[in-house]
């Protein structure tokens, strides 16, 4: 009696439904709401850049200065700066981050030595209403519009996607 080796295909295995990821109507629902909570944040992020549009160029000095590690496995460093700008006489200052970012921490430490020790001059923009509010660079708010605004119809595809395709293939039996 020959023992021939055991060969296994998964083509031999009896079609079964309890074997493929089922999202079923709470996941599908979860994928809509983060979406349009994308879409509100997508929002906010649009209203803050139309009332940043008005707001008036003003020169800035560099005061302070730190550096910031990011990256989670290969590291970058960025700056920020502490700066201060004057509208009618008074002072106002203001925080951001220096672009571009740095690949290591010496290239940062020279750049922060130098924007120090020369009183770095650059433009901020600031609420005429309000001089306490100004940022470095006021297209950010509606650049983050519309990156929330494009993850947030991705999230909605998927999920309109996920409800069609689970539909079909489950049919009467889906959501149960």
């Amino acid at each position: 009696m020959s023992k021939e080796p055991h060969t296994f295909d998964l083509r031999d295995l009896p079609p079964d439904k309890t074997r493929r990821l089922r999202f079923g109507p709470k996941g599908v629902a979860i994928w809509i709401i983060v979406g349009i909570l994308g879409l509100g944040l997508s929002g906010f992020f649009y209203y803050h850049g139309v009332t940043q549009h008005n707001w008036v160029p003003a020169k800035a000095e560099a005061v302070d200065g730190w550096i910031w590690v990011r990256g989670r496995y290969s590291h970058y460093y960025v700056l920020g700066l502490k700066y201060e700008f004057h509208v009618g006489g008074a002072a106002y200052t203001g925080e951001c981050e220096w672009k571009p970012s740095f690949g290591t921490g010496s290239e940062a430490d020279d750049a922060l030595e130098h924007i120090k020790r020369d009183g770095q001059t650059f433009t901020v923009y600031y609420n005429p209403e309000n001089p306490t509010q100004s940022v470095k660079d006021k297209t950010e708010a509606t650049d983050l519009a519309v990156w929330f605004l494009g993850g947030s119809v991705l999230f909605i595809v998927i999920a309109i996607w996920m409800y069609f395709a689970e539909k079909r293939y489950w049919g009467n039996s889906w959501g149960r």
